[in-house]
């Protein structure tokens, strides 16, 4: 009879399901020790293969010629696919010497790069014709030169536009297609790469990332959007400034490519009859979900912006682009609360207007009310205040679930105090602005925190530097028994005390980021990283024989934290003198979960007692610790 080990691994159901839980690393191991999965699982290895070139990199598989033609052995089982601008440039013209090699005279299309010279050594392949999934980065390296498999048209744009674009159509049936850093000369370029995407009829998620100039940005993003089919369920298009490639105007020529190539190349396109005109959708995008919106300020009028609109009225989640003009804000908020019902998460990159409302805020005071679950934005320029906050958000309090405020401009504290109060629904909340906008110490204890359930938060808390109050006064944790404090500090541990009560009241924590900003007691900020200071208070316990206060007990509460982060640094002269063994011992007995602790720069800091807890951790049945700030 059979061992149970045996039918196992006989049993190709169920291998396929262990295949699921291992790394690619792990599969390869095993492929090498034994025969039978070898035959059974090399073509996983195959799956999903990054060739992605990185600046001086020689490890990557193109770089070995036995990678490559192994590769080749299985190369119809891949079906997930990333590749810089040289890997495509490679593939590419392995493919067509193949097609040398066999004497292969069937027709390509006209419009493709003639191949390259052979400065490097080809390995015949054939095609990749099952992806379903594709992301070229045409981005070109400043290093191009450390590349071995370096080929002359990786210089050229319109060369590696008919390259990515073939391979797209060489793969019908793909699902996501992603194409980042595409530089884009005229029409000729875009008529190729919309037509290419417009015939995947099983697409579902499409991203693109055109190189052009500034003037033609909402004209572009229109194009790609009337083109990708209306199966498409995410859909990204952003435009940037094309002078931001290194691969300049001039390289339109080619430095090794020479004129009268590109030339051919431009006359065979141009003849194509489907090259005279860009596909156009009629049929609205009915699946689309999830839409990044692109420059839209340079439309000749609003009813182009209303055009592609009324094309998404489906979409749940919507990443909005920099608005400046309020009429043009305006136009689109109201379109958007009488269109985009089933409109949750609002993303932005900028708030825009500083005149009016920015095109976030007006689209959240448009919506109907206790509809917005999700709202993240970064570089907003516009402050926002208590009495837009109070008008935003208390229209969806019920509701919203998630808020990131990164980098944006003045964040009020009294804003953020208004979020605490008013936002029960939260469970993830991060916001963290410009220099000097966080939440006042003396805020943060000014209103009941209703935000029970949040399971992430993420804030920076502001309150005055004692020392430059009393530039001459010896610290609190230097002075001898018993501890007589100063007014302002007795004021402020009081402060500290009922704030971090309100933090050990949010049971349901499991990651915690708080960061100091240190002000000037004449009011200024201070530029102190908050990485290298720590919460007064916050990592020791009380002392009652000499009176030093301490605060750490107030977390007992927090027994599913597993990340502790901020100014948490276990390396201050304060924390120095006032972090021992009793409070190791007590975030070890009460933080079970707790995974990462932002406690150190560098493993060399760590003490006797906090090496004993990473120690301790170790034990079966434990969750590993790690200390050491950046894990």
């Amino acid at each position: 009879m059979s061992s149970a080990s045996t039918l196992f691994f006989e049993t190709p159901e169920l291998i396929n399901q262990l295949a699921r839980h291992l790394s690619a690393r792990n599969i390869a191991r095993i492929i090498l020790t034994d025969k039978v999965m070898h035959t059974r699982w090399t073509s996983l290895l195959y799956r999903r293969l990054d060739l992605a070139y990185s600046d001086g990199d020689k490890t990557r598989l193109l770089s070995s010629t036995d990678a490559v033609l192994a590769l080749g052995r299985s190369i119809q089982h891949v079906r997930d696919l990333k590749m810089a601008l040289f890997d495509l440039v490679y593939i590419y013209n392995c493919i067509l010497d193949l097609r040398l090699v066999l004497s292969d005279h069937s027709q390509l299309p006209r419009w493709l790069a003639p191949p390259d010279p052979r400065t490097c050594q080809l390995v015949p392949l054939l095609p990749m014709v099952n992806l379903t999934r594709l992301h070229l980065h045409l981005e070109y390296s400043k290093d191009a030169q450390l590349c071995p498999y370096l080929l002359p048209s990786s210089q050229n744009p319109r060369a590696t536009i008919t390259q990515a674009s073939w391979i797209v159509q060489l793969n019908p049936h793909l699902l996501d297609l992603k194409l980042t850093a595409l530089v884009i000369k005229d029409q000729q370029d875009i008529r190729l790469l919309t037509w290419s995407i417009h015939g995947l009829t099983n697409l579902r998620s499409l991203e693109v990332e055109v190189l052009i100039g500034k003037e033609d940005w909402f004209a572009i993003g229109s194009t790609f959007f009337f083109s990708c089919p209306s199966t498409v369920q995410r859909l990204s298009i952003s435009t940037a400034e094309r002078s931001c490639s290194p691969r300049v105007e001039d390289m339109y020529s080619g430095t090794r490519w020479t004129e009268s190539q590109m030339q051919a190349t431009s006359k065979n396109m141009s003849d194509e009859v489907w090259f005279t005109t860009t596909p156009r959708r009629q049929d609205p995008l009915a699946h689309l979900a999830d839409l990044t919106l692109w420059d839209m300020e340079s439309a000749s009028s609003a009813q182009d912006i209303l055009a592609v609109l009324s094309h998404c009225q489906a979409v749940e989640k919507l990443k909005l682009p920099k608005m400046t003009s309020q009429d043009l804000i305006d136009v689109m908020a109201a379109f958007m609360a009488d269109h985009f019902s089933k409109l949750r998460r609002l993303h932005f990159v900028s708030a825009g207007s500083m005149a009016g409302k920015g095109l976030p805020f007006k689209v959240m005071e448009s919506m109907r009310e206790q509809r917005l679950e999700e709202l993240s934005g970064r570089g907003s320029e516009k402050a926002l205040g208590l009495s837009l906050a109070t008008t935003l958000f208390q229209r969806h309090s019920e509701t919203l679930r998630q808020l990131t405020f990164n980098g944006c401009g003045s964040m009020d504290s009294a804003s953020i105090r208004m979020i605490l109060g008013e936002c029960r629904a939260l469970e993830d909340l991060y916001i963290h602005g410009s220099e000097g906008s966080c939440l006042r110490l003396a805020d943060a204890v000014l209103v009941d925190w209703v935000v029970t359930k949040i399971i992430r938060l993420s804030l920076t808390v502001g309150f005055t530097d004692l020392q430059t109050l009393y530039p001459d006064q010896t610290p609190y944790y230097r002075r001898p028994a018993p501890l007589k404090l100063f007014a302002e500090e007795t004021q402020q541990f009081e402060l500290l005390e009922r704030f971090y009560g309100k933090v050990g009241k949010l049971t349901q924590l499991e990651m915690l980021d708080l960061r100091v900003q240190h002000f000037h007691a004449h009011g200024h900020p201070l530029n102190k990283p908050y990485a290298t200071v720590s919460l007064p208070g916050l990592l020791s316990m009380p002392e009652k024989r000499t009176g030093r206060p301490g605060y750490l007990q107030l977390l007992a509460g927090l027994t599913k934290l597993r990340e502790l982060r901020g100014s948490i640094s276990a390396d201050t002269e304060e924390t120095k003198r006032t972090v021992g063994w009793r409070e190791v011992v007590f975030i070890d007995d009460t933080f079970s979960d707790l995974r990462v602790a932002e406690f150190f720069s560098d493993a060399g800091k760590l003490g006797q007692p906090f090496r004993w807890l990473v120690k301790q951790r170790r034990h079966p049945g434990s969750a590993p610790l790690s200390l050491v700030r950046g894990s």
